[in-house]
Parts: structure tokens; C-alpha cells; sequence
């Protein structure tokens, strides 16, 4: 009799194992001050990301997080952060992509409230050592060109100083075609950068290809 009806409930022991791991994390830093919600589900064609008060939960376990706010929708789904070193730019842009995973692995996130539409992937770009193979730039660009082969629309796409490995001048003219690509697109994406003078560009940026994403 056990064997025959504990087997289903046996087959879900890493599900269930993976759950109360989750609930006692969120115990843990709720303990510590930071708030969490249940996240409203919108449809996947809304292409939606929408958090009050989000904290880094990575962050959260070291230190109190500062909260922000994101929005991602038709009115803008591409955000260009700048600022100075240590300004708290990559850690905006983990918070989010953080809380997107939160969200698809059905659990409550870090905010006190949030909207967010599921992804079909979450691509990210963050700066790496060079290889014997490549130097740094070439290996940004190989990068760069495996997530545009496999990104839609109804991706999420994080870049974090991306070209900081060649001249100001020179990035700033290749992330410009990177964000008019997003926008083409059709995705949301963050694009983290201590390039100032790129987020100067925006509307020519929009100028220079048709798309359902605004910056």
C-alpha cells in the first residue's frame, strides 16, 4: 500500500525539495527587512517588466539593498543606465534579471509590487578576460553575435559594460547599432554603461531602424 500510493508523491521530491529551499530563503531575507510579493502574471505578448520598490536579492544577502523601480513597456523597453564605477548600475541590472527568474520559477519576488510578463530567454553580456584566441573587443563582438542569432522579441537582454574594452568613440558608435538591433527587434534590455554620451543619442538611435521598442 505505501509503495503504491507514495510513489507519485516520491516523484516529486526534488520539486518539492526545490520549494521549501525557496520559502526558507524568502523567510530569511524577509527577516532582514526586505519585502516581497506575488507577482502579477501578464500575457507573454505584452512584453512587460514592471517592479515597485525591487531589490538585488544577491545583494540582500550580504547587505540591505536600496530599492528601485523598473518599467519595461511599449512606452520604453530598452533602458540605458549610466553613471560612475560603483554606482550601483550593475547591481540595477541584476535585481531585475534576478526577479525575472523569481517570477518564472513561480515564486514571489523581491518587491513590493510587480507585474511581469514570462521570457523565452534571458540573455546577458557581461565584460570577461581575454582569451590566447581573441583579444577582448573580438570576443565582446563573438558574444554579441550568439545572442542576435537566438534572441525575440520576447527576450530579456542584460548588457553590462559592454565595449568598455575599446575607445569611447568607438563603443559608443558600436552600441549604438547593438540598441537600434534590440529595438528592430522588439525586445527588453538594459544596457549598463559609463558611457554618458550615449545615452544622449536616444533619439538618433530610434532614428535609425523602425521597432517596437523604445529607449
Amino acid at each position: 500500500y505505501t509503495q503504491t500510493h507514495s510513489a507519485p508523491l516520491a516523484n516529486l521530491e526534488f520539486e518539492l525539495a526545490f520549494f521549501v529551499s525557496a520559502v526558507r530563503f524568502i523567510q530569511r531575507l524577509q527577516g532582514q527587512g526586505v519585502v516581497f510579493c506575488r507577482p502579477e502574471a501578464e500575457a507573454m505578448e505584452a512584453r512587460l517588466s514592471e517592479a515597485e520598490g525591487l531589490a538585488n536579492v544577491n545583494l540582500a544577502m550580504h547587505e540591505v539593498p536600496v530599492a528601485s523601480n523598473a518599467r519595461f513597456d511599449d512606452e520604453g523597453r530598452i533602458a540605458i543606465l549610466t553613471g560612475p564605477n560603483s554606482g550601483g548600475k550593475t547591481t540595477y541590472l541584476r535585481a531585475l534579471g534576478l526577479a525575472q527568474v523569481l517570477f518564472q520559477a513561480g515564486l514571489y519576488v523581491p518587491a513590493a509590487r510587480a507585474r511581469f510578463s514570462p521570457v523565452d530567454a534571458i540573455f546577458t553580456h557581461f565584460p570577461v578576460l581575454e582569451t590566447q584566441d581573441q583579444g577582448r573587443l573580438a570576443e565582446e563582438s563573438s558574444r554579441l553575435r550568439t545572442i542576435f542569432e537566438a534572441v525575440t522579441p520576447y527576450s530579456l537582454v542584460l548588457l553590462n559594460e559592454t565595449f568598455s574594452s575599446t575607445t569611447s568613440g568607438e563603443a559608443v558608435y558600436l552600441a549604438q547599432d547593438v540598441l537600434a538591433g534590440l529595438r528592430a527587434i522588439g525586445a527588453r534590455a538594459i544596457f549598463a554603461t559609463h558611457l554618458v554620451e550615449l545615452a544622449q543619442q536616444l533619439q538618433h538611435i530610434e532614428s535609425l531602424v523602425e521597432g517596437e521598442s523604445t529607449l
